[in-house]
């Protein structure tokens, strides 16, 4: 007998996606602060990538690893 995943309704996808864009801005501001206080050229627009990278990264880790089945 199998239960459908969470992850399998559309509007749990969806809200899903959107948390992951929400932190995406926030991880870049926080990037963008951090890298940005170095001062050299272009240190924001290098720091909001790897913010958004670092939690685009986290959130895609966390998703394979919910995702596996203890089998």
């Amino acid at each position: 007998m199998s239960s459908a995943s969470l992850q399998d309704n559309v509007v749990v996808q969806f809200l899903v996606g959107l948390v992951v864009i929400t932190a995406m801005f926030v991880g870049g501001g926080g990037g963008a602060v951090v890298v940005g206080s170095l001062g050299f050229p272009y240190a924001d627009v290098v720091g909001v990538f790897l913010g958004s990278l670092l939690v685009f990264l986290a959130f895609a880790a966390l998703s394979v690893r919910s995702g596996q089945d203890g089998a």
